[in-house]
């Protein structure tokens, strides 16, 4: 327990020494780049203890899941890109993946592997409706086809496994060496 009292105090440190030379500004009210130049000052063990704090936190899958259900394929939003300091960009909603969503730029058409923190959905759409429907959706034929082939191998892997315990009692039946 300590130990995290420890890294909570000196990340806090981090944060606050910034706002030792801006007393007027409340602590709440600092700017990206407040932080970024605090953070320039911190020692590079602080920082990646924050790095992986924030990972962490990021990777979180009920975070990932409050961004994720207010997606839908084909949906305008806008992501943070490579560079923190440019204005979010454009495009449209390609894909959903496990961590990840597929975006297509609006201006240079490129898809783009985004993570789902760093889209932005547009605060007026409303969360994904639920499915009401009882009766569950028909598998296609590529469904059911990969189900019989799996059926199939199942049965031959029986039979030749029966086959295999047959054969190998008529070897002791017969009295041969193993």
């Amino acid at each position: 327990m300590r130990g995290s009292q420890t890294r909570s105090i000196s990340c806090h440190r981090i944060l606050s020494t910034h706002a030792r030379t801006v007393a007027a500004r409340p602590l709440t009210a600092f700017t990206f780049m407040d932080i970024l130049d605090s953070l320039r000052a911190a020692p590079s063990a602080e920082l990646y203890r924050l790095y992986l704090a924030i990972g962490k936190m990021l990777d979180d899958p009920r975070r990932i899941l409050k961004v994720r259900q207010r997606l839908r394929l084909g949906m305008a939003v806008s992501y943070i890109g490579d560079n923190p300091l440019e204005p979010p960009s454009q495009g449209t909603l390609v894909e959903l993946r496990h961590t990840r969503a597929v975006v297509q730029d609006s201006v240079s058409r490129r898809h783009w592997a985004v993570p789902y923190a760093a889209i932005v959905p547009d605060s007026t759409a409303p969360p994904n409706p639920r499915r009401t429907n009882a009766t569950p959706a028909r598998p296609t034929r590529r469904v059911l086809h990969w189900r019989r082939c799996r059926l199939h191998r199942q049965t031959l892997e029986r039979a030749c496994r029966h086959h295999r315990q047959a054969e190998l009692q008529n070897c002791l039946d017969r009295g041969d060496r193993l």
